[in-house]
Parts: structure tokens; sequence; C-alpha cells
């Protein structure tokens, strides 16, 4: 009996090492392998990436930015979050989950929808003083995210462009 647990436990112990093994192997062996938190920016989303820089060079500490938000661990709020800059909000569920189910945690959101999906920037305007919303990012994920509302921001001065990734000026 002992023998067989001994045995089984040995099993175990093989077949669990198997994945790290195997996941150590497979990255080792990745042409994206890189310390550079960057890297899939500049693979995948140049233009968001040129932003970035932009923004890290050109726009002082704890100026306000907006970009879309929505699910968390995922591609939304990339702007604030690779520039240390605030935004309204970044990923409304994980800001929920952090802060309890603050209702102005979703009160925030409903006001990032609206400033995107408004049909004019006079409709809006009280909401991004409300915040001190200086620069407005619309790219990739705004476009998706967005498609109706974000005509009204070609009456803002672009700040910067680079291919679709636009970031108004306000």
């Amino acid at each position: 009996m002992t023998r067989a647990i001994t045995g089984a436990t040995a099993v175990l112990v093989v077949m669990s090492a198997c994945y790290p093994l195997g996941i150590t192997l497979d990255r080792l062996n990745s042409p994206w392998k890189t310390l550079d938190g960057n890297a899939y920016l500049r693979r995948e989303h140049p233009d968001d990436l040129a932003a970035i820089e932009w923004l890290r060079a050109n726009v002082p500490d704890q100026t306000v930015i907006l970009e879309a938000t929505g699910n968390p661990y995922s591609y939304f709020a990339r702007f604030s979050a690779n520039t240390g800059l605030p935004t309204i909000l970044g990923w409304a569920n994980h800001e929920g989950l952090w802060r309890g189910h603050d209702e102005s945690v979703m009160a925030r959101r409903d006001d990032v929808m609206r400033i995107y999906n408004a049909p004019t920037i006079e409709a809006v305007s009280p909401v991004l003083d409300k915040y001190g919303v200086r620069y407005i990012l619309v790219g990739d994920v705004e476009r998706e995210e967005h498609p109706a509302g974000l005509a009204k921001f070609g009456s803002l001065p672009i700040a910067f462009q680079s291919g679709g990734t636009v970031i108004y000026k306000r």
C-alpha cells in the first residue's frame, strides 16, 4: 500500500512539472521573448505607442486624458496605464471591485460612454470640465466601441496623430 501511494505521488509530481517545463521551453523559443513591456505595442499597435511616447514627452504629470473604458485585463486603459496620466476611468469592473462597488465608479463609466457617444462637443463640455479633461484620445478601441460619436472631436485641434490614433486637445 505504501509503495502504491509513493508511486502515485511520484507520478503526480512528475505530471505537475510538465506544464512549467513545457511553458518555459515554449517561452525560451518564442521570437517575442523580451523584458521590454512596450514590445507588444511596437509590434501590434505602433500608432498607439507613438501616441503614448508623445504623451510621455509633451504632457505634464496629472493632466487628465480621456480614453475608452472597458473590461479588466484587456487593451482598455492603455494610454493611462502606459503614461501614468490620470483618466476618468480605466477598467470599471476592476475599479468597482477595489472600491467596494462604489456607485461613483459606474457614474464615471456612464460619463465616459456619454462623452464618446454624444453627437456634439457642446453636449458633453460640462462633463469634460467636471473631470478637467485636457486631451481626448481616439484609436482603434474607441472607434470600435463608439463609432457613432467620434466625428464631433473633429472640431477640436489635433495635438498629435499617428495613423489612426489621434489625440485631440481641449
